[in-house]
């Protein structure tokens, strides 16, 4: 963002308020956020299928968190000594 108002001449402060107040802005931001998201996935994939076990490990667990992401069950003594069962949910 810094960079983006530096090259417009405009200041962030600006910038963050018509965000709020413009919603064709707003859309605008956001698929230019969504673009720059989809270049990094890019370099990431080949990154990873050269030289990066660490970043390859990330982005199946972001791809596929079903099958790779970690999952813990925490069970806490209930009432007359029931279990509880507690399943830890990460957001997607």
């Amino acid at each position: 963002m810094s960079r983006a108002a530096r090259l417009t001449v405009v200041s962030r402060s600006s910038a963050y308020r018509l965000r709020e107040t413009d919603s064709e802005f707003a859309a605008e931001w956001d698929a230019a956020i969504e673009e720059g998201v989809e270049a990094l996935e890019e370099i990431a994939m080949r990154r990873a299928k050269k030289s990066s076990d660490t970043l390859l490990i990330f982005l199946l667990k972001a791809h596929k968190p079903e099958m790779y992401r970690e999952q813990r069950d925490l069970n806490i003594g209930g009432k007359d000594g029931d279990n509880v069962k507690l399943e830890l949910v990460y957001p997607d």
